[in-house]
């Protein structure tokens, strides 16, 4: 009796620690310690709270950049499109345009931005990383085109309100994204939606065999990834009081960083949304201990870097380990 039940619980241990969020929650633990023992004022609450204000507009933008990636793509225009998303709702607000208005136009914006990446990589065949890039310049100048170089100053009274508003003592941001990373989750193991998605990422071939359209799928995935850039722009102009044409600069590569942490196969077809959030928890923990330890931010780059390249060595190195099963079986 006690030895079957050993022999039980190996294989479910086993598969506990398979699990990719667990993999990741083990260092993350470990630098929770490391970085409270070293200084503990990341943790009281004036710390907690401008870490999750600053981070989760970012994070929303690293849920869009999830489910592009999620396809085997990559989106490397986020960081343009959530400035252009926000200059132009700031700038239209303030031509006599209603702000919900203008708000819903540079969604569609923005949608057309994204519109417009998918059908270049899906039907020009254009790799998304090359097409993305461009996007980038392109979005980025349009933000310079809107703006002159000046920022835009003041916005309307009821963003400003957005900016500052605080439900259940953390920001709005901080709860839109907690709601969008639980839905997500659950649409993607739970939906047709989502496990369609996962099987374009691991082959696209023979989900095209399976029925399943591909192609649109990932037109509509680079869509969702520009909306939530755009909406992710507008609220950290809210929370600034004025949106400026560098909104959102550096972001593309930090989104990708965030989700490589978190477990997301850059390969495509593996991960998850509380990955993605693990990970967003990871860069907020090392940027902010390493501030509060002064360390420049040119070391804040390296150690980022640095962690970015062990994740995508360490998610090679389980894809190849996982062939290695099956071809053994």
């Amino acid at each position: 009796m006690g030895k079957n039940s050993n022999l039980n619980a190996k294989p479910i241990l086993r598969r506990i620690l398979e699990v990719h969020e667990v993999g990741i929650l083990i260092p993350f633990g470990m630098m929770i310690i490391i970085v409270g023992i070293v200084n503990p004022v990341l943790f009281e609450m004036g710390s907690v709270k401008a870490m999750t204000r600053a981070y989760a507009l970012f994070g929303i933008v690293a849920i869009g950049q999830t489910i592009v990636i999620l396809t085997g793509e990559f989106d490397i225009s986020v960081g343009s499109i959530a400035g252009f998303g926000a200059v132009l709702t700031m700038e239209l607000a303030s031509h006599n345009i209603s702000p919900a208005l203008a708000l819903i136009l540079a969604l569609l914006a923005c949608a057309g931005l994204g519109l417009i990446n998918g059908l270049v990589v899906v039907k020009l065949k254009i790799s998304s990383f090359i097409t993305t890039i461009a996007m980038l310049y392109v979005a980025r100048g349009l933000c310079f085109v809107i703006t002159k170089g000046y920022p835009i100053y003041p916005i309307p009274d009821w963003m400003q309100e957005l900016g500052l508003l605080e439900p259940f003592g953390t920001s709005f941001g901080f709860i839109f994204f907690l709601v969008l990373i639980l839905f997500f989750q659950w649409m993607l193991f739970n939906t047709r939606h989502g496990k369609d998605l996962v099987a374009v990422g691991n082959n696209e071939r023979v989900a095209n065999l399976l029925g399943i359209k591909s192609e649109r799928i990932k037109i509509g995935a680079f869509v969702i990834s520009a909306v939530f850039a755009c909406i992710g722009g507008f609220l950290l102009a809210c929370q600034m009081q004025t949106a400026m044409a560098d909104i959102g600069r550096g972001w593309e590569l930090k989104v990708i960083a965030a989700c490589a942490i978190g477990g997301i196969s850059l390969l495509g077809g593996s991960g998850s949304f509380i990955g993605t959030f693990i990970g967003i928890c990871f860069i907020a923990l090392i940027n902010n201990g390493l501030v509060l330890m002064n360390v420049g931010t040119h070391w804040q780059d390296i150690m980022m870097g640095v962690i970015m390249i062990f994740a995508v060595y360490m998610d090679l190195f389980k894809k190849k380990k996982s062939q290695m099963v099956r071809v053994k079986e």
